[in-house]
């Protein structure tokens, strides 16, 4: 079960590890709603998902879960600009958002699609799920420290975890759980013209620094404990 978490090379990864399966073993699904609406016996057909799914769902599909982080900032950067380089999807769609508003009117946007995947993504999805429904039942008893702890907490039934900045450490990591020996991970879905951090304005930073406070202390604690060399 791979967890994955948007714009962290994770088409590529799942594209690598799928090769190890026959076709008729991947699952075809990647969002929620479609595991949500699928049957047992439908999903018991499949040995491989790979999908934007939170925590709780891949433990209800599999007991053997990896997932791959990114440095935030450059996540939430990467994703504006991909979702301005696709085709629109409808009006409150990311794409079409990241289309019709410059990067720092689309930070400010309450819309579902910018909560779930800029809103200390990375930490929601690992703690429970990412989308805003999940979100608001969540924090009706729960901090988002406490989400933040059981995130922390959830990275101890992941087989591997992974950073995209340290894709060979991850390889590595599922070579030696598995003893699977993958192809080369290429790079997929990739925007160039992006701008890069260091580009930003000191504001922006630090708004998108406040919109991503506790993933970004959930990657220094991945980077330090699963993914260093």
């Amino acid at each position: 079960m791979f967890v994955h978490v948007g714009k962290t090379a994770g088409t590529a990864v799942r594209e690598a590890i799928g090769s190890r399966f026959a076709p008729d073993e991947v699952c075809p699904y990647r969002f929620f709603k479609q595991f949500d609406e699928a049957s047992s016996e439908t999903l018991s057909n499949y040995r491989f998902f790979a999908a934007h799914i939170g925590f709780d769902t891949a433990t209800e599909l599999g007991t053997h879960i990896v997932t791959v982080l990114r440095d935030p900032v450059d996540r939430v950067l990467s994703l504006y600009y991909y979702w301005r380089d696709v085709a629109a999807q409808g009006n409150g769609r990311g794409p079409t958002l990241a289309k019709t508003h410059r990067l720092e009117e689309f930070l400010e946007l309450s819309a579902n699609a910018v909560v779930a995947d800029v809103h200390n993504t990375q930490t929601w999805q690992l703690a429970y799920a990412h989308d805003r429904a999940t979100r608001e039942l969540v924090s009706e008893t729960r901090s988002l420290d406490d989400v933040y702890r059981r995130a922390i907490s959830n990275l101890e039934r992941f087989d591997v975890v992974g950073v995209q900045e340290n894709l060979g450490k991850f390889v590595d990591g599922l070579r030696q759980r598995y003893e699977w020996h993958l192809p080369e991970l290429k790079s997929v879905n990739v925007t160039p013209s992006r701008r890069r951090r260091d580009e930003l304005t000191l504001p922006l930073r630090r708004r998108i620094h406040e919109l991503v406070a506790a993933d970004l202390e959930l990657y220094a604690h991945v980077t330090a404990h699963y993914a260093r060399d």
